[in-house]
């Protein structure tokens, strides 16, 4: 009886998704691979009152059933933290190893830099190697990184873009290797420039509180990217 409800008390406190247990890494975080297609529901168990957590915008939305999955179809690795109570996504292989960018554009895209981050600007992406975030690919070859603009400090959850910084740039593969370059992107917005990495245009802040979207289309190929990035018009 005792080993039944110790069993049972376990079961309880077991993290899954779609009924898949996420294995436990240490006393906070949680990951699983899972192969997922564009439009499919998650449903988180074992999670408390999900009202609690933030998942990543950029990769679901929330209904009134679960999380709706917003990128391509393909191999996605969730990790979960029970500290800080977020739900984060990337693009892996098969495996569970980080995905790279194909010549063909699909794949993977890397952000690392400052002036961006996520859940709030309290957490930039800085660049360490292998820390990078990965960018949803929302159609074959298209990247999308959606959020409010905001303080360095003192930000809330959803200010992903600082209003009066930004020094970025996308990579190939999660960490240093193949990257932006003004050779093989092309910036198509009045908001940045191309100063060995993407920045604030000369003179230009960003409205605090508005929301903008980075576009990273790579549908033309690896090497002929376009980088728009604008307010989102309400």
């Amino acid at each position: 009886m005792k080993a039944a409800i110790e069993t049972l008390n376990k079961a309880k406190e077991d993290l899954a998704i779609n009924g898949q247990t996420l294995e436990q890494i240490d006393a906070a975080n949680y990951a699983g691979v899972f192969a997922l297609n564009q439009g499919d529901v998650l449903v988180p168990t074992g999670f408390g009152d999900l009202s609690a957590w933030w998942a990543d915008t950029n990769y679901v939305d929330t209904t009134a059933t679960g999380l709706k999955f917003k990128p391509v179809s393909g191999n996605y690795k969730i990790s979960v933290n029970t500290d800080t109570k977020t739900v984060m996504f990337k693009r892996v292989n098969a495996d569970g190893t980080d995905a790279t960018l194909a010549d063909d554009g699909t794949g993977a895209i890397w952000l690392m830099g400052w002036g961006v981050g996520a859940p709030s600007l309290d957490n930039q992406f800085g660049w360490d190697a292998g820390k990078a975030y990965c960018m949803p690919e929302v159609a074959p070859g298209i990247y999308e990184f959606i959020g409010y603009a905001g303080p360095e400090k003192g930000s809330v959850i959803g200010q992903y873009f600082r209003y009066d910084y930004i020094s970025m740039k996308y990579f190939h593969q999660n960490g240093w290797g193949g990257e932006m370059t003004a050779e093989n992107t092309t910036l198509d917005s009045s908001l940045l420039k191309v100063a060995g990495n993407l920045e604030l245009a000369d003179g230009v802040q960003l409205e605090d509180g508005e929301m903008y979207v980075l576009t990273i289309d790579a549908s033309a190929g690896k090497g002929n990217v376009v980088v728009k990035f604008e307010k989102v018009k309400k």
